[in-house]
């Protein structure tokens, strides 16, 4: 079936906020072939807004962090991680003692998917926190960086903000941590994939395998 659809004139991806890009950088490079007419569509979306776009034909797959329970229509194979660490802005940290009873005085920004199926629901969120929400991880860095509280974001995407000393990390806080998110291939099986798709597709999944 796939190859009698023939090449594809584009493929559509959406890719979570919090994938290290610079990982799966090399695996686009290799697809960009000269030879290759096939156009990429990338969008970069949040939690649950990626699956609703690969049930609802949206996109051909996604690449993030699959926050649902096994849906009989979604095939989700693990391929890297991402960390995320908890950092608040250093002249902001040095007015803290460092403890959680301190932290409580500052709201946790957290990021929340614009998909109205899953306004109810909040990953990540510290127990007894006030909290300040956005559907955006640059807007999430902003808040921030300008002292407004503190949260996690992606290594990859605050790791210049800790070495200049803009960004601190949040340390000694038992219960806010680090954490590690797997990060996924995540696509319709009802979808059929066309042959430069499926190359992509499988080009990815080496990441996995690596």
């Amino acid at each position: 079936k796939e190859l009698a659809m023939g090449m594809e004139a584009e493929i559509s991806i959406t890719i979570d906020a919090i994938c290290p890009l610079n990982q799966i950088s090399k695996i686009f490079e290799s697809f960009l072939d000269p030879l290759v007419t096939t156009s990429l569509n990338l969008n970069v979306d949040i939690l649950e807004e990626l699956e609703r776009k690969v049930l609802e034909f949206e996109v051909d797959f996604a690449i993030g962090h699959f926050t649902g329970e096994q849906h009989q229509d979604l095939e989700a194979i693990p391929i890297i991680k991402s960390k995320m660490i908890p950092v608040i802005a250093s002249s902001f940290y040095k007015k803290t003692d460092g403890t959680l009873d301190d932290l409580k005085n500052y709201p946790q920004i957290i990021v929340k998917s614009s998909n109205k199926a899953s306004t109810r629901i909040i990953h990540g969120a510290a127990k007894g926190m006030r909290q300040w929400f956005t559907t955006d991880m640059s807007i999430k860095e902003q808040l921030i960086l300008n002292s407004l509280g503190w949260g996690r974001l992606p290594e990859h995407q605050i790791s210049s903000h800790i070495i200049d000393g803009s960004l601190s990390v949040v340390k000694d806080i038992p219960t806010i941590k680090s954490r590690e998110i797997e990060i996924s291939l995540i696509r319709n099986t009802k979808k059929v994939m066309g042959p430069n798709t499926r190359r992509l597709w499988d080009y990815l999944i080496q990441l996995g395998s690596n």
